[in-house]
C-alpha cells in the first residue's frame, strides 16, 4: 500500500456528532480533558442559540430568512449536560492510566 493510502491517525479522540455540533455552534475547536471529562477551553461568557424554525422562503425571486432561535444558553452548562456521568448500578469507569 502506498503511503498516501494509509489511514490518517490523530492524537485527538474520536468526536461524536454532539462534540462536532458544539464546535460548530461555538466556531472553535474544543479541547477535551479525559481525566476530568470536560471541555477546557469554552469561555465562561460563551452562549449558543439553536435554530427552532427555518424560515427560509423565496419572495419575488429573492431569498428571505426569518429564522427562529432559542434564547441564548450558557455554552459551558450546555456542554456539561451532554456528558453523562451517572452509570448503572454496578458499573463504573476503569481507573485512568498514569
Amino acid at each position: 500500500m502506498s503511503e498516501s493510502l494509509q489511514p490518517q491517525t490523530s492524537a485527538r479522540p474520536d468526536r461524536s456528532w454532539r462534540w462536532l455540533t458544539l464546535e460548530w455552534l461555538l466556531n472553535q475547536v474544543l479541547d477535551w480533558d479525559g481525566q476530568k471529562m470536560e471541555f477546557t477551553n469554552i469561555p465562561a461568557d460563551a452562549t449558543i442559540r439553536i435554530l427552532e424554525k427555518d424560515g427560509f422562503s423565496i419572495k419575488d425571486g429573492h431569498p428571505t430568512f426569518q429564522n427562529k432561535y432559542t434564547d441564548p444558553v450558557n455554552a459551558r452548562q450546555f456542554a456539561a449536560n451532554l456528558i453523562k456521568r451517572q452509570y448503572r448500578a454496578g458499573y463504573e469507569l476503569p481507573e485512568m492510566p498514569e
